[in-house]
This record gives structure tokens, C-alpha cells and sequence, in this order.
């Protein structure tokens, strides 16, 4: 069935905004359009910010952030989808950026699953159309379009890493393909940079730790079940790794320096964001003492957390 995108107004906007009301209406009441039909696999919440366009700007945009919230809801983006939504988070800031023939936008995104997985792009850049509504293409570039499927793709990988090992592949492939195709379209700039963050994250040095997060989080599940002893035991199992993967870098000092760099700060990043979920799991175990004297080691900036448990 078709599923019209529907304006705060409550007439069809894209697609469909040309049919007439009466025969919009007609449609509806015979069944041959659906509304409210969604692939219910990303829970979005879109933030459109247009304080700094002109006012005829803005008025051109006042559908736009319906628009993007339809785009993410109404598409398959995960294929055999099971389990809980991914959370996506969308902040855009949208500057004029016209030429005198095209409405063209700069923007800064944010993009998040409002939990531990995050991008800021200050360098984005884009036409848009009311009346060209945004479609999945895989073939005719669109720059907005692009710009949106490429964080998506990067969020969902970063989430289905979490449910399998590097299950996150198909998606961060996707998200590479996008790259490529915007890298040789007239909108190329800031892309080179997005493709190096995504190479870096597809690279062989990365590979242990997107596999330590398939391994730590079947620990959460297993303590949300009530399951401590296993729980423990993937969480040790997770906190090696990430042991394993510091001794590395202090074992090749200066081979490839900048990547392992990177790495030790996404190692930092991941402890700011779980290190309470861990230090919850073993305050009372009664072999915690080795953990909490890792995790000092390892997270040095939550050391007064640990420390309380390992005085106790």
C-alpha cells in the first residue's frame, strides 16, 4: 500500500501534495492509500533549528522536520529487524547558503542515540525543495538525503554491533557507499573527512574493540535478567580485551601512533558513558577487588568511583 506523507496542516505533502483534497480524500476512504503505515525500527526524534534562515525561508521549511521524521520512519532500514528501536537523534541548525538560482542550506548536526554513541559534522551542505520530496535512492544522489543515510547508517552499525559480533558490517558498508557516491557529486565537501572516520572504524586495529561491545553488552543483558554470575563473567571477559588493546598501543609506541590515539580515546569514551554500569555489577562481588584495581588502571578520570568500592 502507499502511505502518503500527511503536512500539519493535515493535506499529503510531497509525492502527493498535488492531488486534489477531494480525490486525496476519495483515495483514503477506499483504501487505496494507507495512513500511519511504519517500519517501526528507529525511534527518531528530529530537531530542526531554522532561527538563523530568512522568514520566507523558514516558511519554506515548516514541513521539513515532518518530512524527516517520515523519511526515517517509513523505510526498511534493517533487514530481518528484531528487537527493541534504535533510538536516533537528529539536531539540525540550518544557515542560508542560496545562490541566486537554487535554495541551497548549510547546516551543524548533531546526531546521537542519546545514550553513548554520537557525531558532530559542522561542515554539511545541501539543496532542498519542498515540492521534491526526499526518496532512498541508491542510484541519484540527493546531498540531504546522502547527509542523513550516512549518520543512520552509522548509528544503527554502532547499535547492531552491540547485538552481535560486528554485526554493525552491513550497516557501516552502507554508510560507505554513500560516501563514495557523495565524494563524486557536485556536493563533495566535508565528505573526505566523514569517510576517514568511517575507515577508521571499519579498520582491522578497530576490530577488538567493536567485538568487546557484542561481549559487554550481553553482560547488561544477562545482569537485566538477573543472571550476575554471567553477567561477571562477559563483563571480565569485555574489560580484557580493552586491557589487551591498551597494552598494544604501549607496546608500539609510534606505530601507527594517530590511529591508536584514536582508539585509547574511544576506550575513554566508552568508560565515561558505562563505567557506573560496571562499578553497579561488581560492588558486590566478592572477587570485585581485581576488577576495581583494573579499572583504575584503565580509566584513571573515574579512579574516585572505583576507589570507594576498593576502601570498602
Amino acid at each position: 500500500m502507499f502511505s502518503p506523507k500527511i503536512g500539519k496542516r493535515g493535506f499529503p505533502t510531497g509525492r502527493y501534495a498535488k492531488i486534489p483534497a477531494v480525490v486525496f480524500l476519495a483515495l483514503v476512504l477506499s483504501g487505496l492509500l494507507f495512513l500511519g503505515a511504519r517500519a517501526e525500527q528507529l525511534e527518531t526524534n528530529i530537531e530542526l533549528f531554522t532561527e538563523l534562515l530568512p522568514a520566507d525561508k523558514q516558511e519554506k521549511l515548516e514541513d521539513l522536520e515532518e518530512e524527516l521524521h517520515d523519511y526515517f520512519c517509513d523505510y526498511e532500514w534493517i533487514e530481518d529487524f528484531s528487537g527493541s528501536q534504535i533510538p536516533l537523534s537528529f539536531r539540525i541548525y540550518l544557515v542560508d547558503e542560496s545562490t541566486g538560482f537554487e535554495d541551497r542550506y548549510g547546516a551543524r548536526v548533531h546526531v546521537s542515540n542519546d545514550y553513548d554513541l554520537q557525531y558532530l559534522d559542522k561542515d554539511c551542505h545541501f539543496k532542498y525543495r519542498p515540492d521534491e520530496p526526499l526518496e532512498h535512492d541508491a542510484i541519484i544522489y540527493h546531498p540531504l538525503a546522502g547527509l542523513l543515510d550516512f549518520y543512520a547508517y552509522l548509528i544503527i552499525g554502532g547499535e547492531m554491533d552491540k547485538r552481535a559480533t560486528l554485526g554493525g558490517d552491513p550497516y557501516f558498508k552502507k554508510a560507505r557507499d554513500v560516501a563514495q557516491r557523495a565524494l563524486f557529486s557536485e556536493y563533495y565537501r566535508g565528505w573526505n573527512r566523514r569517510m576517514e572516520e568511517l575507515e577508521a572504524i571499519l579498520a582491522d586495529e578497530n576490530l577488538k574493540f567493536r567485538k568487546m561491545l557484542a561481549v559487554y553488552f550481553r553482560a547488561l543483558e544477562f545482569g537485566e535478567n538477573g543472571e550476575l554470575e554471567n553477567a561477571r563473567r562477559f563483563c571480565r571477559s569485555a574489560l580484557a580485551t580493552i586491557e589487551e588493546i591498551l597494552k598494544r598501543k604501549e607496546e608500539n609506541e609510534g606505530f601507527l601512533e594517530g590511529f591508536l590515539m584514536d582508539q585509547e580515546e574511544q576506550i575513554a569514551r566508552f568508560f565515561t558513558h558505562h563505567y557506573l554500569e560496571i562499578a553497579d555489577l561488581f560492588k558486590e562481588d566478592p572477587q570485585g577487588q581485581e576488577v576495581f584495581n583494573l579499572l583504575v588502571t584503565m580509566d584513571p578520570r573515574h579512579q574516585e568511583i572505583y576507589g570507594k568500592y576498593l576502601k570498602d
